[in-house]
């Protein structure tokens, strides 16, 4: 790093992802399921680049797959805080390698991020591709700060445990634990198919794991209805 003030804001931010993904991680295959589909919005998003990256997150997510399958309701596997702790780290990285700031951070590359020079509404520009994959961080980041925000609010300690998630909320009005998986994963789903149309074109890796997790996720929800 060029400045080590420019440090500080990206370590904020990691904390707070990583410590968003155990919140996240409140109910069965929420967390699991979200990640799963960010995974196959990246891998389509030809934001990064490494390609050893790229096979390694691919292979990550598909030994996941049977996780999945034993994390969703009814569940016989969880994730557990360490669990919850990686999917944060491995997502802080992939906006670090997707964003440029994995090697060199200094004032210029940074604020160049922010440079209305550079910004293109152009459906195929590089900025509009970071804008789709920002969208898929919306729903784990609305999340942390919706928690702490009404811990706070009802001056509770806002590390502390509470009901306050919305997948409890959720669940509480009637929804079922499939329809909130469903809603946690869209926007990485939405961005998935928008990458899809800006590239024209779906990557085998994105495709054989939208596959595998759609069937899982259909196979489940029928065996939970019939029960």
């Amino acid at each position: 790093f060029e400045n080590i003030y420019l440090f500080f804001p990206l370590v904020i931010f990691g904390g707070l992802l990583i410590n968003a993904a155990n919140f996240l991680d409140i109910k069965d295959g929420l967390l699991t399921s979200y990640f799963i589909c960010f995974v196959i919005a990246t891998l389509n998003s030809d934001l990064i680049r490494d390609q050893n990256l790229l096979n390694y997150l691919f292979f990550i997510a598909i030994s996941f797959i049977y996780f999945f399958f034993k994390n969703l309701k009814p569940a016989k596997t969880y994730l557990g805080d360490g669990g919850a702790y990686a999917f944060g780290i491995i997502l802080f990285i992939l906006f670090l390698e997707a964003f440029g700031l994995n090697k060199t951070l200094s004032y210029e590359n940074f604020f160049n991020l922010f440079k209305v020079s550079n910004i293109s509404i152009g459906s195929g520009s590089i900025n509009f591709k970071k804008c789709i994959f920002l969208f898929a961080y919306v729903p784990i980041l609305y999340e942390f700060c919706f928690v702490f925000l009404r811990r706070l609010y009802k001056r509770l300690n806002p590390f502390k445990g509470s009901k306050d998630h919305i997948a409890i909320i959720l669940e509480n009005k009637g929804y079922s634990i499939y329809k909130i998986n469903l809603l946690f994963s869209l926007a990485p789903l939405i961005s998935f198919f928008f990458f899809i149309a800006v590239n024209k074109s779906i990557g085998i890796q994105s495709l054989i794991l939208i596959s595998i997790y759609s069937t899982i996720f259909t196979s489940k929800f029928l065996i939970y209805k019939t029960n």
